[in-house]
């Protein structure tokens, strides 16, 4: 979690960075540059704000059911805030953190080049990656 909190004090600064530049009017672009910073960032953002938000929200939960049950390991009447590592209710199989993986990745592969924003998108493409199946275990386990 400590990664993807570092990933997202980037974006904010990137995004920032872009606004300050000239991108006025939204992220209507006044240059191709610009457009394609924007069509790189814009995965980075869909996933902080869609994917990110609800997984930190569920890992706290997570972390207050083991505080919780560390506190009366013997209760049968504690609080039972986890509710899955998934985006939404509907997912089965982090379809949304599935996408996430694949739009980050094209977006690596967008031109031109950003040697400050492709290694991030990788990094979170891989790390995103990496949970999933520990988070489908934990949904499982939890499911029973």
């Amino acid at each position: 979690m400590k990664q993807l909190d570092n990933i997202l004090w980037i974006v904010v600064f990137i995004v920032l960075m872009v606004s300050l530049v000239g991108c006025s009017d939204g992220f209507k672009s006044s240059s191709s540059k610009e457009a394609a910073l924007i069509a790189k960032l814009q995965p980075f953002i869909i996933c902080l704000n869609r994917t990110d938000l609800s997984l930190q929200e569920s890992a706290k939960n997570y972390r207050t059911l083991f505080s919780e049950v560390a506190k009366d390991p013997e209760s049968d009447h504690f609080m039972m805030p986890f509710s899955g590592f998934k985006s939404t209710p509907s997912e089965t199989d982090n379809e949304f953190s599935r996408q996430c993986v694949s739009d980050l990745r094209k977006a690596t592969e967008q031109l031109p080049r950003n040697p400050v924003l492709d290694p991030l998108d990788r990094d979170y493409a891989k790390t995103l990656e990496t949970m999933i199946p520990v988070m489908n275990d934990i949904d499982n386990y939890y499911a029973q």
